[in-house]
């Protein structure tokens, strides 16, 4: 079972659960920059210019508190961004650097 099927069985459309898993899926990425990056949770706060309670939930991954649009906010913060693009009845998002 996919985690979109899984997803599905817990929201009321598959709107809501192509959004979670969209967020669910940039949390876990920015988790990772800030692990593989070692940065305190006092620098986090510095680079996304957040107090430490919202560090604090994202750190503890609680994805119901983080819009798609404070997550990608967020990447930007770190010098990402998302490229998407449609082409041949495909869309297609790719996670690069600025």
């Amino acid at each position: 079972m996919s985690n979109l099927s899984i997803l599905k069985s817990i929201v009321e459309s598959d709107q809501e659960a192509a959004d979670l898993e969209f967020r669910a899926t940039m949390l876990i990425c920015i988790n990772q920059m800030i692990k593989e990056a070692g940065l305190t949770p006092k620098q986090v706060a510095k680079i996304l210019e957040v107090p430490a309670p919202r560090v604090s939930e994202l750190l503890a991954g609680k994805v119901s508190l983080m819009s798609a649009n404070k997550l990608i906010k967020y990447l930007g913060a770190f010098g990402f961004k998302i490229d998407m693009s449609f082409k041949d009845g495909k869309l297609s998002a790719e996670v690069v650097s600025v």
